[in-house]
């Protein structure tokens, strides 16, 4: 296998992407990561994010594109990643009457399928990143997300691990990696504190700040730096042959948003040299 290289996705920076997005690129090409996954153009031009990205020396790995979107400009949507650069692009915010449960969940599931389908005529693959609420609750004694995942083809579907919303969800994030080993190939590394067991849904649910008493004082922090044991789950990690690992760092509450991307890269590119054993 190829050694896994490092990305990032702008959420961490996402306010200050919707002022000066070409701004943000440049300090993310400052930190050591090999590409960035976006949330939206923010407005802008995709070739001109394109030329941004190369000028700062980083791939864009993908963009996360709500459902809705493909609804309504599918094409566009799709054509639009393609001039990115883009290699994946993910599928998120199913509307709940299409997620697992709703009452139209296997039109949400054909629709997934066709759009599966048309982004790889373009080259690309479509993904799903999990998170939180994807694990809350069991449907026949599976999660939400099984039932997605498990209705598309690996080869139209792959899944992102986000594993620290596995466990924000109450789920199992060595079960997932063994269960989609073949389709886990971007793998978020999200890291967390907290004093007690919390679940949450997504990051809104915070609204940016820490959380208090009720979430047993729940806060963000940098891979590496938090609760989660990502070494103990390394063996499964590389056995999915990831070729990117991603920090995805939600919440940072001291000012120092890109030290801490930084602090994040240096610890995976420390972790992941230890377990990468070239062949």
């Amino acid at each position: 296998m190829k050694k896994p290289r490092f990305a990032t996705p702008i959420f961490l920076v996402r306010h200050q992407a919707e002022k000066d997005l070409f701004g943000v690129i440049r300090e993310l090409g400052k930190l050591g990561f090999d590409a960035f996954e976006m949330g939206g153009l923010y407005g802008n031009d995709p070739e001109a994010v394109r030329r941004a990205a190369e000028e700062a020396h980083l791939e864009i790995l993908m963009d996360h594109v709500p459902y809705t979107e493909f609804e309504t400009k599918p094409q566009e949507v799709i054509a639009t990643r393609k001039a990115l650069g883009s290699k994946y692009i993910s599928i998120c915010k199913i509307p709940e009457d299409k997620y697992p449960g709703g009452a139209n969940f296997s039109e949400g599931i054909r629709f997934i399928y066709h759009v599966a389908e048309e982004v790889k005529k373009a080259g690309m693959t479509l993904q799903y990143h999990n998170h939180g609420f994807d694990f809350m609750t069991r449907i026949d004694g599976k999660y939400p997300i099984e039932h997605i995942l498990d209705q598309v083809p690996a080869e139209l579907l792959q899944h992102i691990p986000d594993i620290g919303w596995c466990m924000l969800g109450g789920g199992d994030p060595v079960y997932m990696l063994e269960k989609y080993a073949d389709r886990c190939k971007v793998i978020h590394m999200k890291d967390y504190y907290a004093e007690g067991p919390v679940r949450l849904r997504t990051a809104h649910e915070l609204g940016g700040r820490r959380g208090g008493a009720e979430y047993y004082q729940f806060e963000f922090r940098p891979t590496g730096y938090g609760i989660v044991n990502f070494p103990s789950m390394m063996n499964q990690i590389m056995a999915c042959e990831p070729e990117w690992i991603t920090t995805d760092h939600d919440g940072s509450y001291c000012g120092r948003d890109y030290q801490e991307l930084k602090m994040s890269c240096q610890y995976l590119e420390g972790l992941v040299s230890l377990h990468y054993l070239p062949k």
